[in-house]
């Protein structure tokens, strides 16, 4: 018995649908048109059930799908002219072998030389203060664009090595063994905040202590002058 018709039609439509359900031999076996081999036709998925398969693998798949594109006019010209020819397989080669040259990459941040291959594009060495450098980085410059400033693509380094690791609050040397959070580790400055619209750029950039960085704050280098007079 069921509260209502409704009710009693669900229950009746699922009863109907296990009744027409086919029983599957999941065990059933069947032979590869490309390469003769014997699979299992019923495969489990990986959000659960099974599916139904063609072909035994990813690649008799892929040759099963380009010789039905071959019967199409398109599709046979498409190989006439690429793939039989031999261009797609040479140029991959050598996309893949010039890729895989080792290549020796310099930290942007502690200028450490890391070895890797050209398809890596390293920026850091790996260590965590690299890393964390690289991190404030992107947000800085997320923040430039946010406030319509000019960004610029470049890396600490080249504005430490500008400056000779001299500190462009205080004048004085700057020790690139010193890490952060030291107070005396190097940072990036800008001569104009970005907060007060300055903009991300190798020219508004400046080599400063962390400690001078962070009492510079917001200010201009001449308030902040004015200030410590006061």
């Amino acid at each position: 018995m069921y509260c209502s018709t409704v009710c009693a039609k669900r229950a009746a439509g699922r009863a109907r649908k296990q009744r027409n359900r086919k029983v599957r031999d999941l065990s059933e076996t069947a032979e590869c048109s490309q390469c003769s081999t014997w699979f299992e036709v019923w495969a489990p998925r990986q959000c659960g059930g099974y599916a139904r398969r063609s072909y035994c693998s990813l690649p008799c798949t892929k040759r099963a799908e380009a010789a039905r594109r071959r019967q199409t006019e398109s599709g046979r010209r498409y190989y006439e002219r690429y793939r039989d020819a031999g261009k797609f397989a040479e140029n991959n080669r050598r996309s893949r072998a010039s890729r895989r040259r080792p290549a020796v990459y310099v930290c942007a941040y502690c200028a450490v030389a890391v070895e890797g291959t050209e398809d890596q594009q390293r920026v850091t060495c790996g260590a965590e203060e690299c890393l964390r450098a690289n991190a404030r980085q992107h947000t800085t410059a997320r923040n430039a664009r946010k406030r319509g400033a000019t960004v610029e693509t470049f890396r600490y380094f080249e504005i430490f090595e500008r400056d000779d690791w001299v500190c462009g609050i205080c004048h004085e040397q700057v020790d690139p063994e010193l890490q952060f959070p030291d107070p005396r580790s190097v940072s990036l400055d800008h001569i104009y905040p970005i907060a007060r619209g300055g903009e991300h750029s190798r020219a508004n950039s400046q080599t400063a202590h962390l400690g001078c960085n962070l009492r510079k704050s917001a200010k201009v280098q001449r308030e902040r002058v004015i200030d410590s007079l006061l």
